[in-house]
Parts: structure tokens; C-alpha cells; sequence
């Protein structure tokens, strides 16, 4: 119920309901579901890229938190790799406020990430 009731644009809340339930498009997934062959990151090549490593460990992802910082204050969070994106919403460690500039600054970063790895320009 948290997540409905935080104050962000309607798609930022659907697209962190995609995140908990672990149903976007990542290259695990993908490999997963036997769409594509390996899960290597596509912009950083460092590592196999799940959700958290595109929206907190990626090198691309790294740069939005740095201007999330500089520009409103926002620290990239230190989450727990199994329980993150839940705990993104439950955990009393984070006001509301910071819950909503967190999943907005990581709707950012999915949206910039699949311009880059999408568009062909």
C-alpha cells in the first residue's frame, strides 16, 4: 500500500511495482527466459546486469547519483541485495520524501539506460 500512496507521477509507481515483482526486462531476465544468451551488462560490460546493478551499481547508473546529489542532496542507497527494492519502500531508514526522489532518480535511470541500449540514433 506504500508504494500506491507515494507521491510520484502514476508510470514512476507502476514501474517500481515491475521492479518488486522482479518483471522488467534486464539481461537476467532475458537470459532467463531464454530471450538472449549471455547477461553481461550492455553498457558497462562489468558485470551480469539484474535490476539493482542497472539502477544502483552500473557505471550509468553511478552518474545519475552523482547528479542526484549534486543537484537535490539524494545519496545513492546502500540496500541489501536480496531485499532491496522492498526495502526501498518498507524500511524506516527512509522518509516518504526520499522514497519518492529515490524511485524517481532510478525510473531515470531505466529510461536512460534503454535509450542508450534501445535507440538506434
Amino acid at each position: 500500500k506504500s508504494l500506491w500512496k507515494l507521491k510520484v507521477l502514476p508510470k514512476v509507481r507502476v514501474f517500481w511495482w515491475w521492479v518488486i515483482r522482479c518483471i522488467l526486462p534486464d539481461e537476467c531476465t532475458l537470459r532467463y527466459r531464454h530471450i538472449k544468451p549471455i547477461s553481461r551488462c550492455n553498457i558497462c560490460h562489468a558485470m551480469d546486469e539484474d535490476l539493482m546493478h542497472v539502477l544502483v551499481h552500473c557505471t550509468h547508473a553511478k552518474l545519475f547519483w552523482e547528479q542526484a546529489h549534486d543537484l537535490f542532496g539524494i545519496r545513492r542507497p546502500r540496500l541489501h541485495p536480496d531485499t532491496w527494492s522492498r526495502d526501498v519502500i518498507s524500511d524506516d531508514q527512509f522518509t516518504d520524501i526520499e522514497r519518492a526522489q529515490m524511485i524517481s532518480v532510478m525510473w531515470a535511470i531505466w529510461h536512460s539506460r534503454n535509450r542508450v541500449t534501445h535507440d538506434d540514433d
